[in-house]
């Protein structure tokens, strides 16, 4: 009907490459995609917000592909388009300096990665709305970039809310939560080392989250010795869940050293020594209050 050089067959070729990029066959979503930029550049010339999107969709792409300088160079590109025809607080353009923040996260360029992620702050959270996908996400890489940088305080108060909103709008096994609760817990106990103010906040981040030991595999040390999927963990070493000495620290502490660990799960309490490895998973969950409570009553019988 159209001919090839129309905006509604760009806008097929764009459909059909963002496709092939959801279901990872990213050659041909370039292919479909820089035909979509062709036509689009033809029919609208280059300061258009549909060629800023194609040039977004194609830097997605390059970005999957691990081709991160020239993910930057569309991403730049849809950046300075958006910023000449768009209002400077439109989510199009937050959403690009997300998507330039993630590009130099990976490359671990940190602080330029949080120069965009800050700009994406200014505008994302009042145009979207605090309960959108994007926005989780943000605030985990803001908290990630401020644990890197050593400025916990701010580390915590991002992590935390996007837990909040995970937990909220999605499952509280979201892996994205499972990743973020240990950063959480070891800012927390960092900044408890010099301000013992924080510890009331920190009780309550932990009133229905517990430490989970996991068997990896049934060729474990933990197999062998009769364990099976997860626990609690009530011990391990000279840690304890109530004291303010991190798990982690204290796993690195007893790599390649005999160590004890006193497990809980359906009412048992597990008491195992191992010589070396043990073959457990550790991970911090989110497991409620009224198990808290089973949990520190299990504890107090030690």
């Amino acid at each position: 009907l159209f001919g090839e050089k129309h905006s509604d067959v760009a806008t097929s070729y764009n459909n059909i490459g963002n496709v092939y990029s959801k279901q990872g066959n990213y050659q041909l979503a370039l292919e479909y995609l820089q035909k979509a930029l062709s036509i689009r550049l033809d029919v609208f010339g280059e300061n258009h917000p549909n060629v800023a999107t194609s040039y977004n969709n194609i830097g997605y792409v390059y970005l999957s592909l691990g081709e991160y300088q020239q993910a930057l160079e569309y991403y730049q590109k849809a950046l300075k388009i958006s910023l000449a025809v768009l209002n400077e607080n439109h989510p199009n353009i937050g959403l690009i300096y997300k998507s330039i923040g993630e590009t130099y996260f990976i490359l671990q360029d940190f602080s330029q990665a949080l120069q965009f992620f800050e700009k994406a702050l200014q505008i994302l959270p009042s145009s979207l709305g605090e309960g959108h996908p994007t926005i989780p996400t943000l605030y985990l890489y803001l908290g990630m970039l401020y644990y890197i940088s050593n400025s916990h305080s701010k580390a915590i108060e991002f992590l935390e809310k996007s837990v909040k909103i995970w937990t909220e709008n999605y499952d509280e096994k979201h892996p994205y939560i499972l990743d973020t609760l240990p950063y959480i817990y070891s800012s927390y106990l960092t900044l408890l080392q010099t301000d013992s103010s924080l510890i009331e906040q920190y009780k309550r981040f932990m009133s229905d989250k517990a430490w989970t030991a996991t068997v990896t595999g049934e060729d474990t040390p933990a197999a062998h010795a009769g364990l099976s999927g997860e626990y609690v963990i009530l011990r391990f070493g000279d840690w304890w869940p109530g004291s303010l000495k991190s798990l982690l620290d204290m796993n690195e502490e007893l790599t390649g050293k005999p160590k004890d660990i006193v497990l809980y799960r359906d009412g048992q309490i597990l008491r195992h020594h191992f010589e070396d490895q043990i073959g457990m998973e550790f991970s911090l969950k989110i497991v409620g209050r009224e198990r808290k409570k089973e949990i520190e009553e299990a504890l107090s019988r030690l």
